[in-house]
């Protein structure tokens, strides 16, 4: 992401004395101001499969199925993942689809940088750190990465990264270091005050020594990060962070960051029924196991959403929105091994808060497979061909921010906007 100045400065703070600033405490959330949950799948899905219906096209598609309706959304009928179906009859009027999108690769690494940040230069913020860095509100962790891919640049201190197996809660209970062979062993509490001691003078130095510019950003930044730490300690034993199996489990420990004020923005990873993966260069079938387990475990993510009291006075169902994506999709075509190989575009699900729902924007050319032009006001037809940036311009505008002070290269999809 290219940050201007002016939105850089709005990020974090930026200032000289950075090392004074009173640790981060909890405080009541702004009125009215988004969350997110990003759920990321990893590995190339294929949206023919399951939520782009492009029979008598190039594309191949699922053996047995047929196109199907259900709440203004079309999606694939397959007996194989029925979840589909069902998902859209609960929650179609919830949901928007987003076709099409182009993320210019079809390598994994430069496919993942490009969807989640729309640049493939290193040093920029993706979407949900973006996100968590422009919060209202002063949170212990602004974005909490339960698993999955994150690039961070100048928001760097916003990422509260928890590990694929928990290891953030092993640091922060000092289960970590109870095999570690360290050369002298400190009571827990004299450790901690002599860790803290030294960071405290450690910042102190580099606030000191900042002056101004990239320097002066860098130790804000460190500093802020050490705030924020002191208080997730202090929180820590309130948050099973290491729990869950599944992908609603572990969406459910992001879901009680976001109830408890903690965060704004949370990602989980799936990887795939079995963990069998999205990138099925052969037995495109386990796409159809994917997307049937995907979609159950998305339907209890929004029925847990439901349950969970929001900080407005209604649900947390009124005040999350929903990302599903994946880096890339698949070629139309199978090929020998009855897989498909990478294709440049792809799609996106948004659900839930802000979302005008029960629609489907943009599509697939049936002779080319490319993604078809739209009109952004609207969602038909139309001259604009979709990219990253429309979607990261669409996410700023859904949390309450002008896309134009971040990306100035593309504009947010209207039509997928609420009260647009």
């Amino acid at each position: 992401m290219r940050f201007t100045r002016r939105g850089l400065l709005r990020a974090f703070p930026a200032l000289v004395g950075a090392a004074a600033l009173v640790p981060a405490r909890l405080r009541a959330d702004t009125a009215g101001e988004r969350k997110f949950l990003f759920v990321f799948c990893p590995g190339g899905w294929d949206p023919a499969w399951a939520i782009a219906p492009v029979f008598g096209s190039v594309a191949a598609m699922p053996e047995g199925a047929t196109s199907a309706t259900a709440n203004g959304i079309e999606y694939v009928n397959d007996r194989m993942s029925p979840a589909v179906g069902t998902f859209f009859q609960d929650w179609g009027t919830r949901a928007c689809l987003l076709h099409g999108i182009e993320s210019r690769s079809v390598a994994h690494d430069v496919c993942l940088r490009l969807i989640l940040t729309g640049s493939n230069l290193p040093g920029s913020d993706d979407w949900p750190l973006t996100l968590a860095a422009l919060s209202g509100e002063s949170r212990v962790m602004p974005y909490v990465n339960l698993s999955g891919p994150t690039y961070a640049g100048p928001a760097v201190s916003s990422l509260v990264r928890v590990g694929e197996n928990g290891q953030l809660a092993a640091l922060l209970d000092g289960s970590a270091l109870a095999n570690a062979e360290l050369p002298q062993r400190l009571p827990r509490a004299e450790r901690s005050a002599l860790t803290d001691a030294l960071l405290a003078l450690r910042l102190e130095r580099l606030a000191a020594e900042a002056g101004a510019g990239r320097a002066a950003e860098i130790a804000a930044s460190a500093s802020l990060s050490e705030s924020r730490r002191a208080d997730l300690v202090s929180v820590a034993d309130q948050l099973d962070l290491a729990g869950g199996v599944s992908l609603s489990e572990r969406a459910g420990v992001g879901l009680e960051c976001l109830q408890r004020g903690l965060s704004r923005v949370a990602m989980v990873e799936y990887i795939g029924f079995l963990g069998l993966t999205w990138d099925t260069h052969g037995a495109q079938v386990n796409q159809a196991g994917n997307f049937e387990e995907l979609f159950t475990e998305l339907s209890l993510i929004l029925t847990d959403l439901k349950a969970r009291p929001g900080t407005t006075g209604g649900t947390l169902a009124d005040e999350v929105t929903v990302v599903v994506m994946s880096e890339m999709g698949r070629f139309p075509r199978l090929n020998s091994r009855g897989g498909k190989e990478h294709w440049t575009y792809t799609s996106a699900l948004l659900v839930g808060a802000g979302v005008r729902g029960g629609q489907s924007i943009g599509g697939y050319h049936p002779e080319t497979y490319r993604g078809v032009g739209v009109n952004l006001a609207d969602g038909g037809e139309g001259d604009v061909a979709l990219n990253p940036s429309h979607l990261g311009a669409t996410l700023l505008a859904l949390g309450g921010h002008d896309p134009a002070e971040y990306i100035p290269d593309a504009e947010p999809i209207l039509a997928a906007l609420e009260d647009a």
